[in-house]
Formats: C-alpha cells, structure tokens, sequence
C-alpha cells in the first residue's frame, strides 16, 4: 500500500440530507432498525432493563438476578439455563421445557412493552413532525429486535397517514398442539383448576368451599400436584 496516497472518507450526512436523499429517490425504500433506534429517542429497551422490568411485575423472577448479573442479562442464556435444570428423564420434561422458554419470552415481551407504551406519547407528540417526515418514505420495516416502540410508533403514524397498512409477523409461543396427548391433558386441567376449581372442605357435618383462583401459587400447586397423584400423572 502506497503509504503516501491518502484515503479520503467523506463526511457523515446529516439527518436532513438523509431526508432529501429519500426525498429525491423513486425506488421503494425499505428502513432496518435495531437497538440504536430506541436509544437515540432515550429510550432503554436493553436486556438488563427489560429485566428489571419484569422483577417489577413478577416477583418470582427477584430470586434469579445474581444469575442475570454473570449470564448479563442474556434472556435466550436464562431460558437455556432453566430448561437444563429440568431432569430429562422427567415426565413432564417436554412439557416443562415449552412451558418455560413460553412463558420467560411472553414475561419479556410484556415487560418490553410496559417499558414502551407511555414513552412512544411523549416522543410522539414531542417530534410529531420529524417522526412523520421519516417514516413517510419507507414502504416496509424491519426491526432486529422484539420492538413494541416501532410496533406502536407505526400504529401512530398510520392514523395520520390513512394510506398506509401495518402488518405485523407475530411471535411463535406456546401452542398445545406442540404436545402430546397427555401434556396437553395436564395443561388444559391446571388451566381448568385455575378457573373453576374448588376445595371443599368437610368436618363432621360442616361443609365448607373455596376456590383455587383465590389461593397463593405455592398453596395452588401443591393441591394440583396432589390431585395428579390421584390420576397417576
């Protein structure tokens, strides 16, 4: 390499110049998104964030931050960590390695959008104009990430702009039909006990009922794991 030719990198453009690019362009243009857009609009959508979130609206998941803090923050780590603790020799092996990755990806998901729901208002209506005048040239997009903030950003613009449609690939979760007969079986009865279920309580001629939605999680699924027994699952 000729060490005396220099090597000229031209200037970063502008957000207006990137404005009048897509202005001056008659293709179909197509806008990809990723962690930096959410942050340059000063809002946190980053794991260790939505993992904070969602300690805050399931307790449960207080017990798992030292292993948050050395997995950092990684949620596809946390969900391959509980699926190895789960013996694989267990009946419920299959069906408890479904339940927990869809239920951890559904916590996060949430917890994403509570972090997002009331921010995308502010910016909203605080850059109405800048957000309109970018999103106007694009035909499609596409987020590297679960975004919720471009999901209700879209919903937003596309009630100013009627000539617009929003369509969304949704997320594959947990689907019964994933599993077998029997772990179907036990799903669809915890669901039912959760519901509809009750205890009844007798003592000599005192006959008392009260219902399973009613009791703690802990209470509740020693009575399930009970009435299983009886059932031979």
């Amino acid at each position: 390499m000729d060490k005396n030719k220099r090597i000229i990198i031209p200037p970063l453009k502008n957000y207006q110049d990137i404005l009048n690019d897509l202005e001056r362009t008659r293709e179909e243009c197509h806008l990809l998104l990723g962690n930096g857009f959410n942050n340059s609009l000063g809002i946190n959508t980053s794991y260790k964030n939505i993992f904070e979130q969602m300690k805050k609206d399931y307790i449960a998941y207080m017990s798992l931050d030292q292993m948050m803090k050395i997995i950092d923050y990684n949620i596809e780590a946390l969900i391959e960590k509980m699926k190895k603790s789960i013996k694989q020799n267990s009946e419920e092996f299959g069906f408890l390695c479904n339940f927990i990755e869809s239920k951890i990806k559904l916590d996060f998901m949430k917890a994403c959008y509570n972090i997002v729901k009331d921010e995308v208002k502010n910016i909203y209506q605080d850059k109405n104009e800048d957000i309109y005048l970018l999103l106007k040239n694009f035909n499609n997009y596409f987020s590297l990430n679960y975004d919720p903030f471009l999901y209700l950003l879209l919903m937003k613009f596309k009630k100013s702009n009627n000539n617009n449609a929003v369509a969304f690939q949704n997320t594959s979760l947990f689907k019964e039909e994933d599993l077998n007969e029997k772990q179907n079986n036990i799903y669809s009865e915890i669901q039912e006990a959760r519901k509809k279920g009750k205890i009844r309580t007798i003592i000599n001629e005192n006959i008392s009922e009260s219902y399973l939605k009613d009791m703690t999680k802990e209470y509740f699924s020693m009575i399930i794991k009970n009435h299983f027994k009886t059932k031979k699952w």
